[in-house]
């Protein structure tokens, strides 16, 4: 991304992480290389942006139209006890086969999956993991002592919970480019 905005290939720029990044030297150089961008960077909590994941992203927004800032939360955590929940997020969205992509939204389109790993999705229960199916679903690197560290790589979420895991383009479309259009808009 460094070298693409160093070239002037774009106006703008958007990259979010996890908040450790700032701590290595790799984040350092990538903002230094965006020379001639005004520069904008926090750590947001994605549930004062009505997002239904609980953990916290590193937001980096570059502009060279000027200053540029995220939007202002919207949601008060401290006054506001009913956070969305991920059912609430997608339950406008009309379903999707494997592969498919809605035509009216650019955003909503659903991965193409292998039989297996549709076998393990319709397996997976709301906040089960892999350890819960049938030991001809486990992929082999699940069950080897490294792999069995991390269980919720394909647990479904419960519809209605705050969820630690979410594509970061659900945050960065909702908050980030909401923030960019809204700028560029008042530019024109």
């Amino acid at each position: 991304m460094a070298y693409w905005s160093s070239k002037k290939f774009s106006r703008t720029a958007v990259m979010e992480n996890v908040p450790q990044l700032m701590s290595h030297e790799v984040f350092n150089d990538f903002v230094s290389a965006l020379t001639g961008y005004e520069i904008s960077c926090e750590i947001v909590d994605c549930t004062r942006y009505n997002v239904p994941q609980t953990r916290k992203r590193l937001v980096l927004l570059a502009s060279r139209f000027g200053p540029i800032h995220l939007i202002r939360p919207s949601v008060n955590t401290r006054l506001h006890s009913g956070r969305a929940t991920v059912r609430g997020a997608i339950s406008r969205l009309r379903p999707l086969n494997a592969g498919e992509s809605d035509p009216g939204d650019a955003l909503h389109s659903a991965c193409l999956l292998s039989k297996l790993n549709l076998r393990r999705i319709r397996a997976s229960t709301p906040g089960g993991t892999w350890r819960d199916w049938d030991e001809d679903l486990v992929a082999a690197c699940h069950k080897r002592d490294s792999g069995d560290t991390y269980p919720g790589v394909y647990g479904r979420m419960n519809g209605m919970r705050l969820h630690q895991r979410l594509q970061p383009r659900v945050l960065v479309m909702a908050t980030v480019g909401l923030a960019i259009r809204s700028r560029i808009g008042r530019l024109r």
